[in-house]
């Protein structure tokens, strides 16, 4: 297939998607599948990314809060890969031939 369908296909699509998800109005509050309306754009939903939530014991902004998640998984990932390269080796480039 050529390059510009996999664009498509992994790049338009799934940002497409982010979009309307982000933008569009909620019509409906049930929480199972989300009934998402691409018809009513609005920035309302990133007020909402503002407000705290207390869930699984965390409190604070979701922003805040996912960052932190993302943050601290990425940590967690580069540490297993550091420590799994042996002692002298950074594990972050690799000088192999």
């Amino acid at each position: 297939l050529p390059a510009w369908t996999w664009f498509i296909i992994f790049f338009t699509v799934p940002v497409g998607l982010v979009m309307i998800y982000s933008l569009g109005e909620q019509v409906s509050s049930f929480v199972q599948k989300p009934n998402i309306s691409p018809t009513v754009w609005s920035f309302d939903n990133f007020k909402e990314a503002w407000n705290p939530v207390c869930r699984g014991g965390g409190e604070g902004p979701a922003l805040l809060l996912s960052v932190t998640l993302g943050a601290t998984g990425t940590e967690g990932c580069a540490f297993h890969h550091i420590m799994k390269q042996g002692p002298g080796r950074s594990g972050l480039v690799s000088t192999d031939p």
